[in-house]
């Protein structure tokens, strides 16, 4: 087999809790990733964080705060917050803190399912012309400015929230999931950026999530499903670039 033109080549991996991947240790999206294209990738996934705005520390692990920190290369906020916070959150701080941005090659967002139920603050979808953290659409704006301004050469994709058992419900800003995932694919269809949607080609829906994702659990990918959206994110780095 050839080698992937990703051999060699760095990347890092924001996201949620279904990136860090803690609730079922295993193989992870990252890891698939890194193993379907041969990338070497740095997990920076931190469970209960967002695109948009966040209550007081986790704000800091926000994309919109992230794009900051990326385009600088300053991590001191979220090391200052994590040890705050606790928990698994000094680790993440320190494994993004430990990426050197200036020869980073892919960067892969993977944020939503927690703007979708937040509350305190919540997370309105917000406009198009929005450009600041106080909306879900506006974050994406920020991030993606602040980062292809700073870092013209870094790749940037996107990946959509997955289902999840709350689907078709109203989240804490009152609109649904689905329009979380079309405010994404609408943003960065704008801003010329790619997008793995997730939330409507993973197979994992109302019928099949208990395989996918265990019994009790509507939202987190178990071994199996993390294999499967990882390998799903892989290919679209394939598609895309």
């Amino acid at each position: 087999m050839p080698a992937s033109q990703f051999a060699g080549k760095i990347g890092a991996h924001f996201g949620d809790s279904i990136i860090e991947s803690v609730i079922w240790p295993g193989i992870t999206p990252t890891a698939k990733i890194a193993q379907r294209t041969g990338m070497t990738i740095t997990n920076c996934g931190g469970g209960g964080t967002r695109m948009a705005n966040h209550a007081a520390n986790y704000d800091k692990f926000s994309f919109y705060r992230l794009a900051d920190a990326i385009a600088s290369g300053d991590f001191s906020q979220q090391i200052a917050a994590a040890t705050v916070i606790g928990g698994t959150f000094p680790a993440i701080a320190a494994r993004m803190a430990s990426v050197d941005y200036s020869l980073l090659d892919y960067l892969i967002p993977s944020f939503g399912t927690n703007d979708f139920t937040g509350a305190g603050p919540t997370c309105p979808i917000g406009t198009n012309a929005d450009i600041t953290g106080a909306t879900f659409k506006g974050a994406i704006n920020y991030g993606i400015q602040t980062i292809m301004t700073a870092r013209p050469n870094l790749k940037l994709i996107f990946t959509t929230p997955i289902w999840r058992t709350l689907d078709g419900t109203a989240g804490g800003a009152g609109s649904q999931l689905i329009d979380y995932a079309n405010a994404m694919l609408e943003v960065c269809a704008l801003n010329r950026v790619p997008v793995v949607d997730l939330y409507r080609r993973c197979i994992i829906n109302q019928f099949n999530y208990v395989h996918w994702m265990g019994p009790g659990d509507g939202t987190h990918p178990n071994n199996l499903g993390q294999d499967l959206i990882g390998g799903m994110m892989a290919a679209g780095l394939f598609d895309n670039f």
